[in-house]
């Protein structure tokens, strides 16, 4: 025999007593299928509990974004976000306050970009920024001269990496940041140029040294 699985439903009973004239007890049963309304209350108290899940969630993300931007500002690190299907380029607030710009003055054109980057330093630059398009999970690191307002020039530590692929796997965005490290290559080349003159300062005492016992051999 096969045996047949009905389907589970919610039902309303209400039932009622009554007697005859002889004393006798009937009962009066009436089942309602409430099935319906019992769904409706279901996915009603589970859309309450998502929109909580949903308020709490984004939350937590506000207080994220809000720690995220605060070590940024405090690291000095400007953001950058590149839509590399249109091209463009958006800049965090201190991406553009670095270079000496308000973020309504930044044009977000990849090709202006390209022109702020020092003539020497851009072609290495954009074979480094290649790399991580072509190579899944390799990192884009590069250090350049890129123009501020005032027309100085800023040396700048780049880092960046993929975050999003089309179907076919080819990039279509890039996120990364940019350090100010002028200070730090100031000191590097300063210390550079003092070892260089220390080393001639080396050679020539060393010089001098043979030129002064040559001497003193030739008088005596």
């Amino acid at each position: 025999m096969i045996k047949k699985t009905l389907p589970f439903f919610w039902v309303r009973v209400d039932a009622t007593h009554y007697k005859d004239a002889n004393e006798n007890v009937f009962y009066r049963i009436v089942i309602t299928d409430i099935s319906e309304r019992k769904q409706q209350e279901i996915l009603k108290d589970k859309n309450e509990e998502l929109e909580k899940r949903v308020i709490q969630r984004t939350a937590e993300l506000q207080q994220a974004n809000e720690r995220l931007e605060l070590a940024l500002k405090s690291g000095n690190l400007g953001v950058w976000d590149w839509d590399i299907t249109k091209n463009k380029i958006n800049y965090s607030e201190v991406w553009c306050r670095m270079l000496g710009f308000e973020p309504k003055e930044v044009d977000t054109k990849f090709s202006t970009w390209g022109q702020w980057v020092h003539p020497e330093d851009i072609n290495h630059v954009f074979a480094a920024l290649s790399v991580p398009q072509k190579e899944e999970n390799k990192l884009y690191e590069s250090e350049f001269r890129i123009t501020h307002k005032n027309g100085q020039w800023l040396w700048v530590f780049a880092c960046g990496n993929v975050v999003e692929s089309d179907s076919l796997g080819q990039p279509i965005r890039m996120v990364g940041f940019i350090h100010d490290i002028t200070a730090q290559k100031t000191y590097e080349h300063s210390l550079e140029v003092s070892n260089a003159e220390l080393k001639n300062a080396n050679e020539i005492e060393t010089i001098a040294n043979k030129m002064k016992s040559q001497f003193l051999a030739n008088m005596s």
